[in-house]
């Protein structure tokens, strides 16, 4: 396989992503953000990273709105700790509990390049039975390989029908990456930061 080869692979199932969902996601986000409310992100390996990545991001940016970002797995004292005194299949499960606050709108964003990591797969189960007139949570799965399991766990599952662990991951990045542009231009009424921003995104050509 050459470079090229790989950015044909990526650009072809980036260009069947939904776009229904992406819009609805960044509803959701622009909601949740605008409200003070809680976005987690909840991933293993590769996708825990790009989720760590995304929550630092997404706080930088968007911290004037006091809205919280947060990656299951940054305190890795918790992690640890769950996963040896009770199991590592529940760690998601318990770990984002707390965060679950009554009346506080709540994203559950689970990434994986399977979909059927079971910690992820018991987490998004253990949201199907929570009371959303109370705990107002929407959770949602970015994964590869068809869906796996969590697909039909989640309120807004967006799935690549792609059996590419490293493409699933680039696609998760990218997303949001994406999305993160799309939401500072809805978002960001702070002139100067705006234009900071902006001089990040622009293409320079060297001639």
């Amino acid at each position: 396989m050459t470079l090229k080869n790989y950015a044909d692979k990526l650009q072809k199932v980036l260009n069947g992503i939904e776009e229904n969902k992406i819009k609805s996601l960044e509803s959701l986000l622009a909601k949740t953000i605008k409200s003070q409310g809680i976005i987690i992100f909840c991933g293993n390996g590769g996708s825990y990273a790009n989720g760590s990545h995304i929550a630092g991001d997404f706080q930088k940016v968007f911290s004037h709105y006091n809205s919280l970002f947060a990656a299951i797995g940054d305190n890795f004292c918790s992690l640890s700790a769950v996963a040896n005194d009770i199991n590592y299949e529940n760690t998601l499960k318990i770990l984002i509990q707390p965060y679950l606050k009554k009346n506080i709108s709540t994203l559950v964003i689970f990434l994986s390049g399977s979909g059927n990591s079971s910690n992820l797969v018991y987490a998004a189960e253990s949201l199907k039975f929570i009371d959303k007139n109370v705990f107002p949570v929407t959770s949602i799965s970015i994964s590869g390989y068809g869906g796996g399991k969590i697909k039909s766990l989640t309120d807004l599952p967006i799935f690549f029908d792609l059996k590419d662990m490293e493409i699933s991951e680039d696609l998760q990045t990218i997303i949001f990456h994406y999305l993160k542009q799309m939401l500072i231009n809805k978002l960001e009424k702070n002139p100067e930061n705006s234009n900071k921003y902006n001089q990040r995104t622009k293409l320079n050509v060297v001639s």
